[in-house]
């Protein structure tokens, strides 16, 4: 098993495997892609400061979806919706104090 985890850690970025599980966008990709939209923050940030009125829009670099496996396997639980406590059972909590 140990040896199985040492060879799927180290594969290659362009490999069949890395790709799907990456959908395609490697560290190298996601650093420069986070790179561009702070340059352009910065650039809005100048503009700002110079007085300008009408700034362009933040820029968002599109990235593909994380990795989801598929849905027919372990599926997880689904988790219960919360509530909002009455209000006697705030009034018995603190009465408890």
């Amino acid at each position: 098993m140990r040896r199985l985890v040492a060879l799927i850690t180290h594969l290659p970025p362009d490999s069949a495997l890395s790709r799907t599980v990456n959908s395609g966008w490697s560290d190298d990709r996601e650093l420069a892609a986070a790179l561009v939209e702070l340059a352009h923050a910065q650039f809005r940030a100048t503009l700002a400061a110079g007085g300008v009125k009408r700034l362009p829009r933040p820029l968002k670099v599109p990235r593909p979806d994380p990795y989801q496996p598929d849905q027919g396997t372990a599926a997880a639980p689904a988790r219960p919706k919360s509530r909002q406590p009455t209000e006697a059972e705030v009034l018995a909590f603190f009465a408890g104090r």
